[in-house]
């Protein structure tokens, strides 16, 4: 995939965004980031992410990761997902990167959220964090925070076959929204590196962009 095609995405999405969520400026600051710092050989990156504890409005962020079992897969794909607020700094980020790993045919479920509250989602999202395998968290704090979240490589190789198969996060898919608890609604994220690289389903209609508003 070539630069064009990676600022072509993260502009649709930028314009997208911002009609939902007056998102704008967080993305102009991430852009240059991303152009520079991301490996899109070895690395997936969301140009957009948002978390709001409930007194600012119970917003969240969700990612689904799928193991497809293809051939060449390794059966164990370990993933760490960074938020990145968005300052145009990769060393400012929102709470702590998590690792966790994906097993062939399982998904891997991922929540950005603030300092958990004791109304709406939040303390069942919590809950799920803290007992269930299958299930990570970015846990950020009372503050609300945007930004670009990346998934990193936990092998050092991945892209080479140890025997068992290739350890490539970009052979996973991924899929993800914004979700806005408080009106039951959201919009969903953009993947640049991943296995279906934001490709539209086949049965969207045509013009539909695989992700935003439609």
């Amino acid at each position: 995939m070539n630069k064009q095609r990676v600022f072509r995405y993260i502009a649709a999405l930028a314009v997208l965004t911002s009609l939902v969520v007056g998102a704008g400026p967080a993305y102009a600051q991430s852009i240059n980031t991303l152009s520079s710092e991301v490996d899109n050989a070895s690395q997936v990156v969301v140009p957009f992410w948002q978390a709001q504890p409930g007194s600012a409005g119970l917003t969240y962020t969700f990612v689904a990761i799928t193991h497809p079992s293809l051939a060449g897969m390794s059966s164990q794909i370990g993933v760490t997902a960074t938020a990145y607020l968005g300052t145009g700094s990769t060393t400012n980020t929102y709470g702590t990167s998590t690792d966790f790993t994906v097993s062939a045919g399982t998904t891997h479920r991922l929540f950005i959220i603030g300092t958990p509250q004791t109304s709406g989602a939040f303390p069942g999202i919590n809950s799920l964090i803290n007992t269930d395998s299958t299930v990570s968290g970015i846990i950020g704090t009372d503050n609300p925070g945007t930004g670009y979240l990346r998934f990193d490589p936990i092998a050092s190789n991945p892209k080479t076959n140890s025997g068992s198969g290739f350890q490539d996060i970009t052979m996973l898919s991924y899929w993800g929204a914004v979700v806005f608890e408080g009106s039951n609604t959201g919009f969903a994220m953009e993947f640049i590196g991943d296995a279906t690289d934001s490709s539209s389903h086949p049965d969207m209609t045509s013009g539909r962009f695989p992700s935003g508003v439609n």
